[in-house]
């Protein structure tokens, strides 16, 4: 009978362990899954330049060789700050919406653990702050890329309808602000990226480890086991 009760006790904590485990590497795939993709198109962003342009390169036959730079990366096509903005907008697209469902993904899982201590309690919080902090900022580039376009739109305009120099030194300087701009958010952004896989997937391990260890700590009911024997005194020497 008690090595049935043994059983049935580690039996029960194995399945424990198991659905914890499950969790987690659902939570790692949800993050790989919605994060993954949208890395990539942010360091692509990140990493983009803004280049000077020759009148040889516009084929030395022209005398309006306008304008004299452009938009250069290996991992994409795009030669203008129009183009660069819209393809930010659209990497940044539906993104607090991930980040959303990423956590109650997380909340889901570990809630059924049952495991209420302050240690995570307080990682819930950091967890749930760091999420709400890249949403805002998300949100805020977002609508800075908006701006951006709209003011751009009334530069370029003026610009290809005067064909005057003030105009169009006045768009270079504006698209070589908003560049500067761009990158630094997009360089922010990709840290708090790579800051917030890796503190999630942490924060979930310690999660399975303080269950996994609050069971163990928990161990088998008294007299599960028969004790171990008394230490025997040492065996006189014969003389």
């Amino acid at each position: 009978m008690k090595t049935t009760k043994i059983q049935s006790i580690s039996s029960m904590q194995s399945q424990r362990s198991n659905s914890c485990s499950s969790g987690v590497s659902q939570v790692r795939d949800l993050i790989q899954e919605l994060m993954g993709p949208r890395t990539v198109l942010i360091r692509k962003i990140a990493w983009t330049q803004m280049l000077p342009v020759t009148r040889d390169e516009y084929g030395g036959y022209s005398d309006d060789w306008w304008p004299d730079y452009t938009i250069y990366s290996q991992s994409h096509a795009i030669t203008d700050m129009n183009g660069l903005l819209v393809y930010t907008q659209d990497a940044l697209k539906g993104m607090p919406n991930d980040l959303e469902l990423i956590y109650a993904k997380f909340q889901s899982t570990y809630k059924k653990s049952k495991l209420n201590t302050r240690v995570r309690r307080n990682r819930n919080r950091v967890i749930n702050g760091l999420i709400k902090d890249i949403i805002i900022f998300v949100t805020n580039v977002g609508r800075q890329c908006r701006k951006m376009l709209d003011k751009r739109r009334a530069y370029y305009e003026q610009a290809s309808l005067s064909k005057d120099t003030i105009d169009r030194v006045q768009l270079k300087i504006f698209d070589e602000q908003s560049f500067i701009q761009l990158q630094t958010s997009m360089r922010s952004l990709e840290g708090f990226l790579k800051d917030f896989n890796s503190l999630f997937v942490t924060e979930a391990e310690a999660e399975f480890d303080a269950e996994a260890a609050a069971e163990q700590k928990k161990g088998l009911p008294q007299g599960s086991l028969p004790p171990p024997p008394p230490p025997q005194g040492k065996a006189k020497a014969r003389r």
